[in-house]
């Protein structure tokens, strides 16, 4: 690994991100359940159970890591600000579910302005650190640019849930969820992926970096023709939006393939798996082929690949660092705290979902797979992940009781 650049002293304490990881897979277990009970229908329950309840969880605690270790950009009151958003994300993710399972108007009202209130405090509190702070990397402002384009999408999204409320579904509505689709997956999604990428890619995979200049081009090109498209919403604008993101997806993929560490890693796999679903995702987007299907493939090939290859290694990393801060030297390594063995059955057990999940209009066998799978490998995921979790309380109990 390469530490250079990283301010691992600003840290924030272990139990800060890792609540949100844990979380985040928890609502992707239960998502699962919830297809099970549905009869594997994709509706608003499910997706939101996934974006926000898995997706943002977990993403959000990758940035309130991110931040302090690679921009050396420190929180006061780090402790408090995650609670108030952990907590804001979970009552809000939970009043949705529950209020459109029941149709509540008045629960679906209260957790919309929950979930506005949890995402503007992260968003803004972000945004501010980010533009006041000495240190600016291109990384960090990625990571700003998302929150700008999560705190906007989400503006899209109450006013979406106003419409249900009100029963108003006109014109509007339709170019309204277009454009929270497309600020959510390309500014707060792959402007985050490819912010976060640019850092860890090289640090973990002894990847080939990119060099500034290009950086710049893919971050401020993303974030520019979103905000274009914010006012003047052209197919041209798309189409430039749409060959960025598999110019990025194919520059990742010779990235990874020419790393100088070759070693077997499956972690590095699931990155091959989400780029190249992303180059999929924008080349059925560019001919307008396969939509449905597309959607599916970005959901869980790219986002759900990148996010299991990121957290594979940020959970060993994190743990493995702060046992070190502590001064315990009797540590595992990062390879020897999740079984590689069970990380390959993960990882297989993933190809074997998504295959599932893509020929699920095909026959139902196919559907009952993907759920049965879905549910199994986030249980998986959860197993590994807790089982870091105990090993390092159990090695600061040891070591107090020296």
């Amino acid at each position: 690994m390469v530490f250079a650049g990283l301010s691992l002293d600003q840290a924030p304490p272990y139990s800060v991100t890792m609540k949100f990881f844990i979380t985040g897979f928890v609502y992707a277990f239960f998502g699962g359940v919830y297809l099970a009970i549905n009869g594997g229908v994709f509706d608003v329950i499910f997706i939101h159970l996934m974006t926000i309840g898995f997706m943002t969880m977990v993403m959000s605690g990758a940035v309130l890591q991110f931040l302090p270790v690679v921009g050396g950009i420190t929180f006061k009151r780090i402790k408090l600000l995650s609670n108030l958003i952990y907590i804001g994300l979970n009552l809000g993710v939970i009043g949705f579910v529950v209020g459109f399972y029941l149709y509540n108007l008045l629960l679906l009202r209260m957790s919309a302005f929950i979930l506005s209130f949890s995402i503007t405090l992260f968003a803004m509190s972000v945004i501010y650190k980010v533009f006041t702070s000495k240190t600016k990397n291109l990384s960090i402002l990625s990571i700003a640019f998302a929150l700008l384009f999560l705190f906007l999408g989400m503006l899209a999204g109450v006013w979406m849930l106003h419409s249900h409320a009100s029963i108003n579904f006109d014109e509007s509505f339709l170019q309204v969820k277009n454009l929270h689709l497309l600020l959510l997956f390309f500014g707060w999604i792959l402007l985050l992926v490819m912010g976060v990428s640019f850092q860890v890619i090289p640090m973990f995979w002894v990847a080939k970096d990119f060099s500034p200049k290009s950086k710049a081009v893919f971050i401020f090109l993303m974030a520019g023709l979103l905000l274009l498209n914010l006012f003047f919403a052209t197919f041209a604008f798309l189409l430039l939006l749409l060959l960025l993101g598999a110019v990025y997806a194919v520059a990742m993929m010779h990235r990874l393939y020419k790393r100088k560490r070759k070693l077997s890693d499956c972690s590095v796999k699931y990155w091959f798996v989400a780029m190249a679903s992303l180059l999929i995702v924008m080349l059925f987007l560019i001919f307008d082929v396969a939509t449905y299907l597309s959607y599916k493939i970005a959901a869980f090939g790219f986002v759900y690949g990148v996010i299991s290859a990121m957290i594979y290694k940020i959970i060993p990393f994190i743990t493995w660092f702060h046992l070190s801060a502590k001064g315990i030297f009797e540590i595992p390594t990062m390879k020897e705290m999740i079984a590689q063995k069970q990380i390959e059955y993960g990882f297989y057990l993933f190809l074997i979902t998504y295959f599932a999940l893509i020929f699920t209009p095909l026959s139902d066998r196919f559907e009952t797979l993907f759920i049965a799978t879905f549910i199994i490998l986030n249980l998986l995921h959860l197993v590994n992940f807790l089982k870091v979790i105990v090993l390092y309380k159990n090695i600061v109990l040891i070591d107090i009781k020296k």
